[in-house]
């Protein structure tokens, strides 16, 4: 009776410890997802930060011949 009884209860705690071990491996799993989703989002903020950098240099310049084709007329009309 003793021996069933532990018996028992040892059936109970491996049936729990996969009950844990399978919990553990989804919420793994479900982590990992998120790792892969984040970084496909830092990856796109990546790409958009460096496009925004081109496109502040390219403004820049184009500012800067803008300046300097308003200082010839300037120079040249008055």
């Amino acid at each position: 009776m003793q021996l069933e009884k532990e018996r028992e209860q040892l059936k109970m705690e491996v049936s729990k410890g996969v009950v844990k071990i399978k919990n553990t491996d989804m919420a793994v799993a479900e982590h990992l997802t998120n790792i892969v989703n984040l970084n496909r989002i830092i990856g796109e903020a990546d790409a958009e930060k460096m496009q925004l950098k081109k496109d502040l240099e390219t403004t820049k310049s184009e500012r800067d011949v803008l300046g300097i084709q308003v200082k010839l007329f300037l120079l040249f009309t008055l």
